[in-house]
């Protein structure tokens, strides 16, 4: 059966290989769904324990609590994006409000989607920094004090559907998969009447897929 968070379908993935049987048919949805789970672990979005989730932000836009150790600037990334929305940020003890526009203290989300950015207040000036506690004021505006786990974001991100790049690079490495299996283990063969050689490959992947994956890595920086 169909997982919700797998990238492509079967019958994209049948699509691709030209295969009209049904003979294969849950081979191919297993595999379908072992990628997905490989993509969400090696993006960093996966659940810390290794298990297979039951959504995916690579899939659909899902809802996250979570805390994270202060970073001492005016910028958070957070593990999963895009980010949609945000219904709680509070560091410290100190929920902070969201910034409706230019001058007004509060946090907003980054334009890349990755990020929660902190806006500081109309004139203010780095001498009016006050700390207290888990909390830290630049005149009227914010930062992300460091701590250890000191900060809460309740938030909504991932995509309104698989990115096509995704689920193309989806399609071809289960259809690779599926026509390499029956060659496990084998380099080459010989063809009959010395018609020559045929050689396998040994990757998991092209490279273009590699690249794709990499793009939608979880990052910690800009």
């Amino acid at each position: 059966m169909p997982n919700d968070i797998d990238l492509t379908t079967l019958a994209a993935v049948k699509s691709w290989t030209g295969l009209q049987n049904t003979t294969d048919d849950q081979i191919i949805q297993d595999c379908i769904t072992a990628f997905s789970a490989y993509v969400l672990r090696r993006t960093g979005r996966g659940p810390a324990d290794g298990s297979i989730p039951s959504e995916s932000p690579l899939v659909a836009q899902v809802q996250y609590s979570e805390t994270y150790d202060g970073t001492g600037t005016d910028r958070l990334f957070l593990k999963n994006w895009p980010i949609v929305s945000v219904s709680l940020l509070q560091i410290g003890m100190v929920q902070i409000p969201q910034s409706g526009a230019i001058g007004q203290a509060g946090y907003v989300i980054d334009g890349s989607g990755k990020s929660l950015a902190l806006r500081n207040g109309a004139g203010n000036s780095v001498s009016g920094i006050l700390t207290v506690g888990f909390f830290t004021t630049v005149g009227r505006g914010y930062k992300f004090v460091e701590g250890i786990q000191n900060v809460q974001v309740n938030y909504t991100a991932g995509f309104d559907g698989a990115p096509e790049d995704l689920e193309m690079c989806a399609q071809k490495v289960v259809a690779l998969n599926y026509k390499r299996r029956q060659w496990i283990g084998q380099r080459s063969q010989a063809m009959a009447g010395g018609a020559g050689t045929v050689s396998y490959g040994t990757w998991e992947m092209d490279a273009d897929c590699d690249r794709t994956i990499n793009y939608y890595r979880r990052r910690s920086f800009v």
